[in-house]
């Protein structure tokens, strides 16, 4: 295969003399797509499938407009500076074959995107449940269901893997260890993560099993896309739960594509106010194109659900290719706790548990 490399470049006689000797050199290798425009070089990403997009440093491109589609680096004239508005930067003036070594690093980077899904060999469900607005109560609702599934007698083990996590505030138990503690064993090349869980996982008086969250936020950061994948499968094959159910951040970094990519059911929360439901609609667009891109199937597996959501202020996105739930009131004057439980017994999630 050729890597698509665009090129967004205000010097016309650089990007002329750089793209003959791309052509000169490395024409089976690379297939090279020149631009001075920056509005006609963002849309030809999606129409021609761009691998590695380089940028002038005089550009300044907002990675929204990219969103993940593919690798990026700015061009800079000096060889010295690595990074450029925290992404990567190529010194523009080096020798055509380094350049090169370069782009093959960030295509090798950016295609390293999880695109299979995960196997269970003992029927365990995974539900992931993930905001691309904040504030609207996502871990309420990721809580809420997981006490529905032991309210009907499922065995489910709930993970909160949000940087900040609430799960402490919302379940009880009398463990000593914690995330921090199973991020470490995940770490160790000797550790037998079955026996750690064990250890590590907690019982809520609902009957939810879970893990208290990290001493430090900055632990769960350390989580890389291995660490899940071992996790899961730790998980998995411990024949204990039926479902999983995953509070996560929602972002493009591998990670969370992975737990996208491994869920059977993805839960994506708005509260239906105009600010939430754009991002929302901008989370899905850009879910839809990885799909096309990487051959992903995320986007079947989406459903929306509406928390907080009230009949004045709320609306519904007019999205045909996802399911919609439906909604789930704002409720006044009670815990997190109690509202958990209360949201627990709604019908709105009767077709979750379902899955």
């Amino acid at each position: 295969m050729r890597i698509k490399l665009a090129i967004l470049e205000k010097d016309e006689e650089y990007l002329r003399r750089i793209t003959s000797a791309f052509e000169r050199g490395y024409s089976d290798k690379l297939e090279v797509f020149g631009f001075t425009d920056e509005t006609t070089a963002l849309n030809s990403i999606q129409k021609q499938n761009i691998d590695v997009f380089l940028v002038n440093e005089c550009f300044s491109i907002q990675m929204e407009e990219i969103g993940g589609l593919c690798g990026f680096a700015y061009l800079v004239d000096s060889s010295d500076v690595q990074s450029l508005r925290e992404q990567r930067a190529i010194g523009k003036y080096q020798m055509v074959d380094q350049i090169y070594k370069q782009i093959l690093d960030i295509f090798a980077e950016n295609n390293s995107v999880v695109t299979s899904s995960f196997s269970s060999n003992s029927g365990m469900k995974i539900i992931v449940i993930v905001s691309a607005a904040g504030g609207v109560g996502s871990s309420t609702v990721a809580s809420s269901l997981a006490h529905r599934l032991a309210l009907e007698q499922r065995s489910v083990l709930y993970l909160d893997l949000q940087t900040f996590s609430s799960v402490d505030n919302i379940f009880t138990g009398n463990g000593t260890m914690n995330m921090s503690d199973l991020i470490y064993a995940l770490k160790g090349k000797n550790n037998n993560i079955q026996f750690k869980l064990q250890s590590i996982v907690e019982q809520d008086q609902s009957g939810v099993c879970y893990v208290s969250g990290c001493k430090n936020a900055l632990d769960i950061e350390e989580l890389n896309s291995e660490d899940i994948e071992k996790l899961v499968q730790a998980i998995d094959a411990s024949n204990t739960y039926g479902y999983l159910v995953i509070d996560s951040n929602f972002s493009f970094k591998k990670e969370q594509q992975m737990l996208l990519s491994y869920a059977d059911t993805i839960i994506m929360i708005s509260d239906g106010t105009e600010i939430a439901n754009v991002k929302t609609m901008a989370a899905l667009d850009s879910l839809e194109i990885l799909d096309q891109h990487h051959k992903n199937k995320v986007i079947p597996k989406v459903r929306l659900l509406y928390n907080r959501f009230g009949s004045k202020t709320g609306q519904l996105m007019n999205r045909e290719d996802v399911i919609t739930l439906g909604g789930i009131p704002k409720f006044e004057g009670i815990d997190t706790h109690q509202l958990a439980q209360q949201i627990a017994t709604m019908a709105v999630l009767d077709d979750v548990i379902q899955i």
